[in-house]
């Protein structure tokens, strides 16, 4: 299966460079791509698992539901069969995000299926100190596939009243 994408929300969605993101960083993370499956969703649904899940009533961008636990470096037992978990992506939320950060939507989905899988595989942003490592990871992913960095700010903007908190700083998981 590799990476199988189920679009589930109402409006058509960039997938090649998501899937090209998941598989590029399954294959240099664990030398071959194990099963994932990412699912594309509207804000309704995300809100709803972030609800379920993680006792939050909002949407996020990216939540993650890991089959196994895992260590990051430690992967050398997964194969190809391997069934990692899901990724389900808010496409409303990403797409809001893409604007606010001034690049593509399919930017913004592979940077979060990098994000999502890096959480299959064991990374973890409940602190600083993890968030800034894993950010780094997805950064440089990131930076490897697509030779462009992430934007971790959004542009200056005339009026533009900056958040309190960066959607790319929210844990996800």
């Amino acid at each position: 299966m590799g990476v199988a994408i189920l679009n589930q929300q109402s409006q058509p969605a960039p997938c090649d460079l998501l899937r090209q993101a998941v598989q590029e960083t399954l294959q240099t993370e664990v030398g071959c791509v194990p099963e994932v499956c990412i699912v594309l969703s509207d804000d309704s649904f995300i809100a709803d698992l972030n609800q379920r899940y993680r006792q939050t009533s909002a949407p996020t961008d990216v939540l993650a539901f890991p089959q196994l636990t895992l260590t990051p470096g430690e992967l050398s037992s997964l194969h190809e069969r391997t069934v990692l978990g899901d990724v389900v992506i808010s496409v409303p939320t990403a797409a809001r995000q893409a604007a606010e950060y001034g690049w593509s939507l399919a930017e913004e989905l592979a940077l979060l299926g990098i994000h999502g899988t890096l959480h299959l595989l064991g990374y973890r942003d409940e602190d600083e100190v993890l968030r800034q490592q894993m950010q780094t990871r997805e950064d440089d992913l990131f930076q490897c596939l697509f030779a462009r960095s992430v934007p971790r700010t959004p542009p200056a903007r005339e009026n533009h009243v900056p958040k309190t908190t960066s959607p790319k700083s929210q844990t996800h998981h």
